[in-house]
């Protein structure tokens, strides 16, 4: 049997979801990667303090060489960052982050898969979209083996479909696990349904009314969280004179939503980075608040669905702008869950036998 699996590229999070029967399996992973291994000799600080293995970079080796993936890669390796839409096609990071997250989904289970592959607005809609997906397809397509913390894994790519991050959301939102439309006919008939999708490089807008996408309304920018991170690493420059890493600030951030504090200890004084942080996730949402308005200025939105990491970040400043906007449960994994959902209906891979 074939699986249909979906993963979710994103630049903060890798996200993987798959219908089971009537249960959903979702599985997320920081999107860190780094050349080495965790591997300390005999280094440590005796019985003072243990490393935790849950917390610990997954090794990925294949004919590629070896990687660190997932969290804390930093204390270990120098993160690679890449955010140009040419990754996707072909680069040895993203292999690495796929196989950590296809082993994960299948877990011991049946090793062929079809995979909803969901990518950026900006990404699908451009002229060079058909390129991309023929290198996707070029590498995902086929047989896989792999070591994941150093068990084998073997996986079969039967079947790839490429889809727009935010139409996830929108089949979250109105898919049941059978892919079938769940809400009142009316929802897909009649109304116009826009989705927010702040991710951790890009904001990706979406609306379809009367069930079509509007092209006039729907698109993209890099106004992801990164813009903030990115602010957040310089302010630390100039003021305390370190580098920070897009991913240690990307964590800082996560850490001042949980808690509202951010202290470390910087030249033997403790200090708080919270309000470094507090202003560039206000300039976000200023910046975000305006790319919405000017791309659905004048529509008459029926629904408003947040989705993605950084709504989290913004979900206060849009609702004061768009009072009736929702946040999706589970908003991090929600394109995944969606696109899941409609890897379930019959003809979504082409090619593919059903039976």
């Amino acid at each position: 049997m074939i699986r249909k699996v979906c993963i979710d590229l994103g630049n903060g999070n890798m996200k993987g979801a798959e219908v089971r029967g009537k249960a959903l399996n979702v599985v997320s992973l920081q999107s860190q990667v780094g050349v080495g291994d965790v591997s300390l000799g005999g280094l440590s600080l005796g019985n003072v303090a243990k490393r935790k293995r849950d917390d610990e970079p997954i090794e990925i080796s294949f004919s590629g060489g070896t990687y660190l993936v997932g969290p804390n890669v930093a204390r270990y390796a120098q993160p690679l960052e890449r955010f140009d839409a040419a990754k996707y096609s072909d680069s040895m990071e993203i292999r690495a982050l796929t196989y950590a997250l296809l082993a994960q989904l299948v877990n011991g289970g049946e090793k062929d898969l079809a995979v909803v592959v969901a990518l950026p607005v900006d990404v699908v809609m451009s002229a060079n979209f058909k390129e991309t997906v023929k290198g996707i397809e070029g590498w995902l397509l086929g047989e896989h083996s792999f070591t994941y913390d150093g068990r084998e894994s073997h996986v079969t790519i039967h079947a790839v479909k490429c889809m727009a991050q935010p139409v996830g959301a929108f089949f979250a939102w109105g898919l049941n696990e059978h892919g079938e439309w769940t809400r009142d006919e009316s929802d897909l008939t009649d109304a116009t349904v826009a989705v927010l999708d702040s991710g951790f490089n890009t904001l990706d807008l979406l609306l379809v009314k009367q069930g079509r996408i509007e092209k006039r309304y729907t698109g993209g920018d890099v106004l992801g969280v990164r813009v903030a991170a990115n602010e957040i690493a310089r302010a630390v420059k100039a003021q305390y004179h370190f580098d920070m890493s897009m991913s240690e600030a990307d964590a800082y951030i996560r850490q001042y939503l949980d808690r509202h504090k951010v202290p470390i200890v910087v030249a033997g004084e403790r200090v708080d980075l919270a309000p470094i942080i507090r202003q560039a996730l206000n300039s976000l949402a200023t910046r975000t608040t305006d790319f919405v308005e000017r791309t659905w200025r004048n529509a008459n939105l029926s629904y408003v669905l947040l989705a993605g990491g950084g709504a989290l970040v913004l979900d206060a400043p849009i609702r004061k702008q768009i009072t009736h906007a929702q946040m999706l449960p589970g908003p991090v994994t929600a394109n995944a869950i969606g696109l899941a959902k409609l890897a379930q209906r019959p003809g979504v891979f082409k090619g593919l036998s059903e039976g």
